[in-house]
């Protein structure tokens, strides 16, 4: 885990530099511009192989039907993952395009993996491109996404990440909640660009990809669908554990329905927030 040096071609390029908002917490000055939001960003699924791409990144405004600047030093410097109109950003701008780029190097432990790129929000529509080819359009700005990076990846050096942002505030029909261009009353500053974590993980190919759970309380039961980004010769198995001890475990197969009991269950409440573990696996099938 950690941050990659962004490394970049010679070329002139602004420093980041925190801007001075009309409003500013003492929080501001705490950031930390080598590690911004460290913690692990999902609080399901966890694997402890990930690498997060928060930092400094490239920036510069764009236009519409920019190519993209794959190779190219962008003319200033953005920390993510906060947005451009942000004094923490280094931007303090609104820009209805904009670009976005660092350089990552995949750590060579996770050869023979699938890598992931997840970006867990980008307001409003984006494209992410790594090596100069595009992995997809995603629009939304509230929502995560993620992308099967592998393919598009070259060798064991550098990979260049570029991602384009289009934000029309105002003068679009996205939802955008009490975000517009002119603040005022009970409306607010637009939050354009990347505005959640950026980071990676290594999956196998018979990988979980996402749960669907069930708890079914009158049978006490977790029913659960594991879904996996291979399915063929692929089982999986859960384990439900009250702290460290084993209520139950079963295996079956992937985008199948498996029924766990739970005798006599610790029920949720304000009162006793109390949460069970899963531990869920994808082995190959010999």
């Amino acid at each position: 885990m950690g941050l990659v040096t962004i490394l970049v071609r010679p070329g002139v390029i602004s420093a980041w530099q925190m801007k001075q908002a009309p409003l500013m917490t003492r929080w501001a000055s705490l950031v930390d511009t080598n590690n911004p939001l460290p913690e692990y960003p999902r609080p399901q699924l966890v694997r402890s192989n990930w690498l997060n791409l928060n930092g400094l990144w490239q920036f510069q405004a764009g236009a519409t039907n920019d190519p993209p600047p794959t190779n190219q030093t962008l003319s200033s410097t953005i920390l993510v993952p906060y947005p451009m109109e942000s004094a923490v950003s280094g931007v303090m701008e609104y820009h209805a395009w904009s670009w976005y780029r660092r350089t990552f190097v995949v750590p060579p432990g996770w050869s023979g993996n699938r890598i992931i790129l997840h970006l867990d929000a980008v307001n409003w529509q984006s494209e992410v491109f790594v090596n100069g080819q595009s992995l997809g359009v995603h629009k939304g700005g509230y929502d995560g996404f993620s992308y099967d990076a592998t393919p598009f990846l070259s060798g064991s050096g550098a990979q260049e990440l570029l991602v384009r942002v289009y934000n029309p505030a105002d003068n679009g029909s996205q939802p955008r909640g009490k975000q517009t261009l002119y603040p005022g009353g009970i409306m607010y500053t637009t939050a354009s660009g990347i505005w959640r974590s950026v980071w990676l993980e290594p999956v196998s190919a018979s990988g979980v990809q996402g749960l669907v759970m069930t708890p079914d309380l009158d049978n006490p039961r977790l029913r659960l669908t594991v879904t996996t980004y291979a399915t063929s010769g692929v089982s999986v198995s859960a384990t439900v554990l009250d702290g460290a001890t084993v209520v139950t475990n079963l295996s079956g197969s992937p985008q199948t329905q498996l029924s766990l009991s739970i005798p006599n269950p610790k029920l949720w409440s304000p009162d006793n927030p109390y949460l069970y573990g899963l531990q869920v696996a994808s082995p190959t099938t010999p």
